[in-house]
């Protein structure tokens, strides 16, 4: 792990550098028989209100939901004495749960399966929705994801 932060949103970044180490990406599916891998074919923003959007959790493995708004701030209160804000958030309606943090969230047309666009990463959660931060917000200047095309 080359840095790890932990204001607004949990994360740390991993380097690839050594060329003998294998990274796929992929995303998983095992509940789907017939995909039961998602490949990363590349990254999109979500940014209209509307668009499906899905994630693959640790709780609740893939679902899907509409994102039902773009946010540039939320203020939000942590355990009732620490507030903070929160910048760039996607909120969708789709079913996410505790230890579902972290899971990848993305886009894909049907035709294209079993290939994805990455859109962003969940970090919270409620009843009946789920909110992620877009790539574009996560990753620093002169970052990139690893895609079956790089």
């Amino acid at each position: 792990m080359i840095i790890r932060r932990t204001w607004d949103v949990d994360i740390g970044y991993i380097m690839k550098t050594n060329n003998n180490a294998l990274v796929d990406p992929i995303i998983r599916n095992t509940d789907n028989e017939e995909f039961p891998e998602l490949q990363i074919m590349g990254v999109t923003d979500p940014d209209t209100e509307g668009t499906v959007v899905c994630k693959s959790g640790f709780t609740t493995h893939v679902t899907c939901g509409k994102i039902t708004g773009i946010r540039n701030t939320v203020t939000k209160l942590v355990y009732g004495f620490e507030v903070f804000e929160i910048n760039n958030l996607v909120i969708s309606d789709m079913h996410c749960d505790r230890g579902d943090s972290g899971a990848p969230m993305y886009q894909y047309l049907e035709e294209l399966l079993p290939t994805v666009l990455l859109v962003g990463m969940e970090f919270f959660s409620g009843d009946n929705f789920c909110i992620f931060q877009p790539l574009r917000v996560l990753l620093l200047p002169g970052m990139q994801v690893i895609t079956i095309n790089n």
